[in-house]
């Protein structure tokens, strides 16, 4: 099998942007679940407060 290295190249490119992608959203997504955690958290300490 003869694969020329400027398709192997872009094989890899393609494989590590996916990568990156994922990585991302990966990042996006604790993000927002560490915001609402905290929103949360806020809620309910001032709820408490208001006992």
């Amino acid at each position: 099998m003869n694969i020329s290295p400027y398709f192997v190249v872009l094989e890899l490119l393609y494989i590590l942007n996916i990568f990156k992608e994922k990585m991302n959203s990966f990042q996006f997504e604790v993000k927002q679940r560490k915001s609402t955690f905290f929103k949360e958290n806020r809620d309910f300490i001032s709820k408490e407060k208001m006992l």
